[in-house]
């Protein structure tokens, strides 16, 4: 599809994001990242051939941008899947006991780790964050958000004082955090191992699934992990900014501001083809896309 020429411009960029590739401008230049795998010498090709048209698409709706609102969605039905979260998800229907799409991570803690303080601050991090109780479930056919009211993380660190070989027990318990498959229907999507090599020195496991953080997030998870950490050694809490909204609000504005786009193109192009009802998580055309 990359290659269609006469494909307009809203729907070519629509479908590179349900494949998880990113556009965007650094400048006058523009910037792309994606899934290893999609980024082969003809997808270039065919980017290199519609790049004015995308750079002078993504000027226009950068001047647009600040008329955009995104606000906080109704939790009272199903939540949708961003393009991004949906085809991860049916990547993780086709290979369940896959860890691909794991994100580890690894920090060392030098200095006494109050366990108390630093579950009270991954807690808060949970509470703050939906999209870090939120599980993926099948509805109808469809795949949809579940946020948990409450998802409490426990801590019950793993004792590795007085051991032999310290470092191959570190980097073995590493390799089996970061290849423990996730369940996205049942399991937390955050999981935290806490290592005491020392009595001041520790080291922390973070294994969460793409479909909930990236490494731009990871970052903030680490950032917001020190403010609470260092708060509840206070016995306070990290004040923090609050979150006009969640990732799953911008899930449902992304579904609806391409709903619109796609009939506002339809009614002007093709009116007596538009359907009455343009379905945009049917499994059947996600399969399509990562066929084509």
């Amino acid at each position: 599809m990359i290659s269609d020429r006469t494909l307009p411009i809203e729907a070519f960029l629509a479908d590179l994001a349900r494949q998880d590739i990113k556009l965007w401008l650094d400048g006058e230049k523009l910037r792309c990242s994606g899934p290893e795998e999609l980024l082969t010498d003809g997808f270039n090709a065919g980017l290199k051939a519609r790049k004015q048209e995308i750079i002078s698409f993504l000027q226009r709706t950068q001047a647009q941008a600040s008329a955009v609102t995104i606000t906080p969605a109704e939790r009272s039905g199903s939540l949708p899947l961003s393009f991004a979260q949906q085809r991860l998800w049916f990547l993780n229907q086709m290979q369940p006991d896959s860890a691909v799409y794991n994100l580890p991570m690894a920090i060392e803690v030098e200095g006494f780790l109050d366990v108390a303080a630093f579950t009270q601050s991954l807690n808060h991090i949970v509470r703050r964050h939906e999209v870090l109780r939120t599980r993926f479930i099948t509805a109808d056919g469809e795949p949809t958000q579940v946020v948990e009211a409450s998802a409490p993380i426990t801590l019950d660190p793993i004792d590795l004082q007085g051991t032999a070989d310290l470092e191959t027990e570190v980097k073995q318990a590493a390799i089996a955090a970061a290849q423990k498959p996730f369940d996205l229907s049942q399991d937390s999507l955050l999981r935290v191992t806490l290592l005491r090599l020392e009595e001041s020195r520790s080291v922390v496991l973070f294994t969460l699934h793409h479909i909930v953080a990236d490494g731009w997030s990871m970052e903030i998870l680490i950032q917001e992990l020190g403010a609470g950490y260092r708060a509840a050694l206070m016995g306070q809490t990290a004040s923090l900014p609050d979150l006009p909204v969640q990732y799953a609000d911008f899930s449902v504005w992304q579904r609806q501001w391409l709903q619109r786009e796609n009939l506002s193109r339809c009614r002007r192009r093709e009116p007596k083809s538009c359907p009455n009802r343009i379905g945009l998580g049917r499994l059947q055309q996600i399969s399509h896309n990562l066929a084509h």
